[in-house]
């Protein structure tokens, strides 16, 4: 429909994530990547149809759940790495 109309556009959301990899969250670093890489390509794809497709990274949310995971984060980091 966007080919047709010759205007548009894509917003893909993202974060982070996409740049640097967290611990033990491998398959949504992997997810936030390759969205990445699928909003390049149809970019690429289709630079003279007329419409866009951007991304965009949020950052963390301070919640109960991320202060959680990055405490066990932290304490699963303390039992693998030694010193």
């Amino acid at each position: 429909m966007m080919v047709a109309q010759k205007y548009g556009c894509i917003a893909n959301v993202s974060s982070s994530a996409r740049k640097k990899g967290f611990f033990y969250a491998s398959a949504y670093c992997v997810s936030k990547h390759a969205l990445i890489g699928l909003t390049r390509a149809v970019n690429f794809d289709h630079a003279k149809s007329g419409f866009t497709v951007n991304s965009i990274c949020l950052g963390p949310v301070r919640t109960e759940k991320l202060l959680t995971r990055l405490k066990i984060g932290a304490e699963k980091e303390s039992k693998t790495i030694k010193y």
